[in-house]
């Protein structure tokens, strides 16, 4: 039904276009007179004498172009109007042209113009992998845009609410939808992770309360504050119905999302570099590591710099990526992917033949530095291979430590293993 009600209200457009052009043709003189154009009673007499739900947006959006091109090019509201109602015909989602949506796409046209060039080379990084992911959920793949005025394509972006990443989880509700969090890791800024997150998330939204208009705002406001606002609609689960009783951060958000959809698929004034990241998302290979390893190690043994390895990998906190029994994710550029498993593979040779793995027990007095001297070692190492981001030692703690055999041969009469 809300498709037949926009597809409705379309051809209200196009009879208002019709009367416009024929109020201002001398070919037409003798055509009847409309006293205002936009006179809501009068269109929809017309539309009402011939509309039998039939009919598509598709039917008249390429005559409207192209007959009537000087017309709506001169009217901005109306090149708007008429563009969004060709993107709607495309989307499960209702993409509705109203003051608000208008209010938005000025906006962005008058301030915003360098910020959207700068989205939309990211879009070339991530939204592949969005639409993949979103398909997988069968969510509208226009739902991809919520990342742009969440964060603006930034797996590092954090608000002052404390949400982060490209999909701006806060800490209670990430943990509900499976990211980890803590010291050396937060999957809020893991691209993948937060993606599948982002979409199981709104998949539930939507089977709470069988709208993406309202999946979306509650994205934004919390499932509660949703739940609330229709109580105080009556029950009403018409987004632009119950706006009005939900949080004015929530109400601008749908105009906005729309607005932000109109801007990057229907202005075409952006310089496209989209070279920006160096390479696509999809120009990537992933790795599953169970050991730590330094980000400086990744740099050496693959030749990527550790500016594209943290860009990259922006999840991890400290420049390495700590030990994990079920596996971390490494991503790297596929032209590095040969000369990192070759240099691996031989590495894990040389550590499996000459290294032996101790525990040592943290005694009163010692340090990260004595102990690096005592094992010949680094402090970044002993912090790597325990998976530590502090340097505040405890008696009692439990450390591994990874040493030649011949230094164990040295050690053997030490009581430090």
């Amino acid at each position: 039904m809300n498709k037949l009600y926009y597809t409705y209200n379309y051809l209200r457009l196009f009879l208002c276009v019709l009367i416009i052009t024929t109020c201002n043709s001398n070919i037409y003189a003798q055509a009847p007179v409309f006293v205002g154009a936009n006179d809501v009673e009068t269109i929809d007499s017309m539309i009402n004498s011939f509309f039998t739900g039939q009919y598509s947006n598709n039917l008249y959006s390429p005559w409207l172009m192209k007959s009537h091109s000087s017309l709506i090019n001169g009217n901005e509201n109306l090149r708007s109007e008429i563009d969004l109602a060709q993107l709607d015909a495309q989307t499960k989602l209702n993409l509705v042209y109203n003051a608000d949506v208008e209010r938005y796409i000025q906006l962005f046209r008058d301030h915003r113009d360098k910020h959207f060039e700068v989205i939309k080379n990211r879009t070339f990084y991530y939204f592949p992998l969005f639409e993949q992911m979103l398909d997988k959920y069968n969510i509208p793949l226009e739902l991809k845009y919520l990342s742009v005025i969440e964060s603006a394509l930034n797996p590092i972006a954090k608000s002052k609410s404390g949400a982060v990443g490209l999909w701006q989880f806060k800490i209670n509700t990430a943990r509900i939808v499976g990211l980890n969090i803590d010291s050396n890791i937060d999957e809020r800024r893991d691209v993948y992770k937060s993606t599948e997150a982002a979409c199981k998330y709104l998949s539930f939204l939507y089977r709470t309360f069988q709208s993406w208009e309202l999946a979306v705002a509650a994205y934004n406001c919390g499932p509660g504050e949703m739940k609330k606002a229709i109580l105080r609609a009556g029950g009403n689960r018409d987004y632009w119905q119950i706006r009005q009783y939900l949080p004015e951060h929530t109400q601008n958000y749908l105009p906005s999302l729309i607005a932000t959809i109109y801007m990057l698929n229907k202005t075409t004034s952006y310089k496209i570099n989209s070279e920006e990241y160096g390479f696509p998302l999809f120009a990537t290979d992933t790795f599953i590591l169970h050991q730590p390893v330094t980000f400086t190690h990744i740099e050496q043994a693959s030749g990527t710099s550790v500016d594209i390895i943290k860009k990259l990998n922006p999840s991890y906190l400290n420049n390495f990526i700590p030990a994990s029994r079920s596996g971390n994710i490494l991503i790297l550029p596929s032209e590095n992917t040969e000369q990192y498993i070759i240099n691996e593979n031989e590495y894990n040779q040389e550590c499996e033949v000459k290294n032996i793995r101790i525990t040592h027990t943290v005694k009163s007095g010692e340090s990260f530095n004595k102990l690096a001297i005592i094992y010949d070692c680094t402090l970044d190492d002993i912090l790597n291979w325990n998976n530590l981001c502090s340097t505040q030692l405890r008696l009692n703690d439990k450390l591994d430590i990874w040493i030649t055999p011949d230094k164990f041969q040295e050690l053997k009469s030490y009581t430090y293993h």
